[in-house]
């Protein structure tokens, strides 16, 4: 079953926003991707033509179409393998098509709004809507010339830190307030994009959420934590400690809420304050 249908099957919904990764991969940009990874799309690109070649031969297809006859591979492996990555991931790629150009890239749900980096004021002022309508143009193949200006640089929605120095001090809450007064309705962000070390924890009076606890491993190696909003109004963090070798205490089955350290998940309701799972200060 899709995911997003099984999230969307008992009144729920699945929303998955592009970043700095997947909108680098689309512009061609390939310095994270290791040689593994390249070599994958050069494998995807040859069963992709074999099974055009089929296509064509049982008449399912138009034999113009057939993409072992167009495919000429350079002599290079890398170089190859590179050139199946570009082709599968550019504008109007297959890939970047089924899988990237669906997706958006800022998301308002209730008062709180979901961004990879960072949302600024003139990104507030730009218009979420645009932002998203425009990426995905962009993406599908619909308006391929030109990256949109506020994908790429320091500034851009998907690279922005203006609000994830894990030194609450640092954080520019003033650029954070006005954006959000930029955004009807809009009363917390949640981002990710910097590894907080100290796990899942808020800035700014708690108008900011940084949740990117760098759970994969070529990363920080974090363990899962996920910042729960119910109701839009109460907020906590879940825990879920990694599995444990044999002969040691067996990790909880269900998620544990905790306490943060350092600037942390503060109880804004009265309501939260009143749950035994909420997250303390």
């Amino acid at each position: 079953m899709d995911r997003r249908q099984y999230h969307c099957s008992p009144g729920g919904a699945l929303h998955i926003l592009n970043g700095n990764h997947e909108t680098m991969n689309v512009g061609g940009r390939f310095r994270y991707a290791t040689q593994p990874g390249r070599i994958d799309f050069l494998r995807w690109q040859l069963l992709q033509s074999i099974g055009e070649s089929l296509k064509a031969k049982c008449g399912c297809s138009d034999p113009g179409q057939n993409a072992a006859a167009e495919l000429q591979l350079p002599p290079n492996l890398m170089q190859a393998a590179t050139t199946a990555r570009l082709a599968a991931l550019q504008p109007g790629g297959v890939v970047a098509q089924r899988f990237l150009a669906r997706h958006h890239t800022v998301l308002q749900i209730g008062s709180t709004v979901f961004v990879h980096g960072g949302i600024l004021p003139s990104h507030a002022e730009y218009g979420l809507e645009r932002i998203n309508r425009e990426s995905q143009e962009w993406i599908s193949g619909q308006n391929p010339q030109q990256e949109p200006a506020f994908l790429g640089g320091r500034s851009a929605v998907v690279w922005a830190r203006e609000y994830s120095a894990e030194d609450a001090s640092r954080c520019d809450c003033s650029a954070l307030q006005e954006a959000l007064g930029k955004i009807s309705g809009a009363k917390r962000m949640v981002v990710g994009h910097t590894i907080q070390e100290q796990g899942i924890n808020s800035a700014c009076a708690e108008q900011v959420f940084r949740i990117d606890v760098g759970m994969s491993k070529g990363c920080g190696d974090g363990e899962p934590e996920v910042l729960e909003i119910v109701n839009d109004s109460v907020i906590r963090r879940l825990h879920e400690p990694r599995a444990v070798n044999q002969g040691e205490p067996k990790a909880p089955d269900t998620p544990q809420a905790e306490s943060t350290k350092g600037p942390a998940i503060a109880p804004w309701h009265k309501e939260r304050q009143q749950q035994p799972v909420a997250v303390e200060a």
